[in-house]
């Protein structure tokens, strides 16, 4: 049995999604790492150290994208540094530290920190015409629309690449990923120099209209989070409406086809996925269906085997799928759902929809995480390498590449679904 678990999608982030922003952007309590001042130093650096000998003793191959001296000069680098950092320094450092490894599945995520760090009021995410904000606080509610032209003084795509070095990414679509939600902390901004200070950064946004303004935003205060522009949930194309479960089908009958939204390769309260695969499968066998189309754009992984029965109903039951199986693949697809997407173009001859894969092919997984001693942050590695082809491609490519417009995804339209419906 194959089993994948992520580290960014531990969380459950939607794809497009500012609902998953808006939850981790509340700002805790004031207060850090609560460390006696007598050995705070002594602590982080124990902390340094573990992470040290630990996380290179426990990854299946820790040194494959950075050298041993390499990754033991900056973690000397940073022990150096600690009486003249602050906590959040320190955490960033590492972040930093982890992120060397190179290995998407392996890091310290900022997400599950304790106490967790803060954010900035906007959530955004990138088009095929660039980082446009899709979320804001009531405050800044119209900003949502505008387009990112800088943060810090810097150009977006600079203060992406800044950003980035606290979360491995191994290709363009996990950096995509995970820039626009890494740059709205104000502790990771102030750790790696884009702002002075914590309590504001000036961004300079581009208006639908084409006028640019410049604005200071600080951090969220206690019981604010970031929303959308208001939408009835019917409206909402079927890949950002919530369900009952993150598991589900339905027909369309317009298109003689059954989508499958399939956001996590596990089994739900109530429903397994086995249970899911059999009602599709039950439908095909009514009759009036002739494509499958299985969405698995914001599947962060889980047990990929899961999916077998489904996968093995769809290949008996080729002759009745005269219009074949479509995949829809994107920047969130990951560790296990890549593998699906994989299994499902291999023995299915599924057709390949969207954007290139946040996961490589051939990945690390398999993830366990161990706990430091005193600031007591997670950090995640994975025992396992999966080698599924030759060579070392960077992301699994789409057979049709469509990209999502920010003018997509205002007027509620999904351009890759309606490609993959289209015969």
């Amino acid at each position: 049995m194959r089993f994948h678990t992520t580290l960014g999608r531990l969380v459950a982030i939607a794809l497009i999604s500012v609902a998953a922003s808006a939850a981790a952007a509340q700002q805790p309590a004031p207060g850090r790492w609560t460390f006696d001042p007598a050995t705070r130093v002594q602590d982080w650096q124990e902390d340094i150290d573990t992470l040290l000998k630990e996380l290179p003793a426990r990854h299946k191959n820790a040194f494959f994208q950075c050298t041993k001296e390499q990754f033991a000069a900056a973690g000397a680098e940073l022990r150096a540094k600690v009486p003249d950092l602050k906590d959040h320094e320190v955490v960033v450092g590492l972040m930093k530290l982890a992120a060397m490894i190179g290995d998407a599945h392996t890091g310290i995520s900022h997400r599950e920190l304790s106490p967790p760090f803060h954010a900035f009021p906007i959530a955004m995410y990138v088009f095929s015409d660039g980082p446009v904000i899709i979320g804001a606080s009531k405050k800044h509610a119209d900003l949502i629309g505008c387009s990112l032209v800088s943060l810090g003084g810097i150009p977006w795509q600079e203060a992406f690449r800044k950003v980035a070095v606290t979360s491995a990414y191994e290709n363009e679509a996990t950096f995509m990923d995970r820039g626009p939600r890494l740059v709205i902390v104000p502790e990771i901004d102030h750790a790696v120099g884009l702002i002075p200070t914590m309590d504001k950064v000036t961004i300079t946004v581009r208006e639908e209209g084409g006028t640019e303004r410049k604005l200071d935003l600080a951090p969220l205060a206690p019981g604010e989070n970031t929303q959308g522009r208001p939408s009835k949930e019917a409206e909402l194309p079927r890949y950002r409406q919530k369900r009952e479960r993150r598991n589900w089908f339905e027909p369309l009958p317009d298109q003689k086809a059954v989508y499958l939204r399939y956001d996590t390769c596990s089994d739900e309260p109530g429903q397994t996925v086995a249970q899911v695969a059999e009602k599709v499968l039950a439908a095909i066998d009514a009759g009036g269906v002739e494509r499958v189309i299985v969405d698995l754009r914001s599947n962060g992984g889980g047990n990929s085997a899961l999916l077998a029965p489904l996968t093995k109903g769809l290949k008996s039951r080729a002759a009745a799928l005269t219009g074949g199986v479509r995949v829809l693949i994107g920047r969130f697809t990951f560790s296990s759902a890549e593998m699906n997407a994989v299994e499902l173009k291999q023995q299915v001859g599924a057709r390949l929809v969207g954007e290139p894969t946040g996961q490589k092919p051939n990945h690390y997984g398999e993830l366990k995480s161990f706990v430091l001693p005193h600031s007591k942050i997670t950090v995640r590695y994975s025992t396992t390498f999966w080698k599924t082809e030759a060579g070392d491609r960077p992301s699994l490519e789409p057979d049709q590449q469509v990209l999502v417009s920010s003018a997509d995804y205002f007027a509620m339209r999904d351009p890759v679904l309606e490609a993959a419906t289209r015969h």
